[in-house]
């Protein structure tokens, strides 16, 4: 399934975060918990992430697919978090009823105590 652009945003910070608002996989990822702001791994669950095309997957048939950049300014924003995410072995994937605005503030600290879904994600290569 197709997750739009103006629902995901690629987040760079100690660990490189992906977040999703309204996505099609939002009911099947475990609700988030992250005490002290260590967040755990979802299970069955993995990241490819690609400067173009970036995926979700789920286990069975549960995933979904988002493009990266696609003005040169957010192209090259999402190449550094793609190195990353390679660096880090995988992100934190992090789903959303609705996807703060661009300008709105995001309350980490009330997504990673049960205000959203998902866990950290390894990272697959695409071949």
């Amino acid at each position: 399934m197709l997750l739009p652009a103006e629902n995901r945003r690629f987040v760079l910070g100690p660990l490189p975060v992906l977040l999703m608002g309204a996505a099609p996989v939002h009911e099947e990822l475990p609700v988030l918990y992250a005490p002290e702001g260590r967040v755990p791994g979802c299970a069955g669950w993995s990241v490819v992430a690609k400067a173009t095309l970036c995926v979700v997957d789920g286990p069975g048939d549960v995933g979904c697919v988002m493009p990266g950049g696609l003005s040169a300014e957010e192209f090259e924003h999402v190449v550094e978090w793609c190195e990353a995410v390679e660096r880090a072995g995988g992100a934190v994937v992090m789903s959303v009823d609705v996807l703060p605005g661009e300008a709105e503030t995001v309350d980490w600290a009330a997504l990673l105590d049960g205000g959203a879904r998902g866990g950290f994600m390894p990272a697959l290569a695409a071949s």
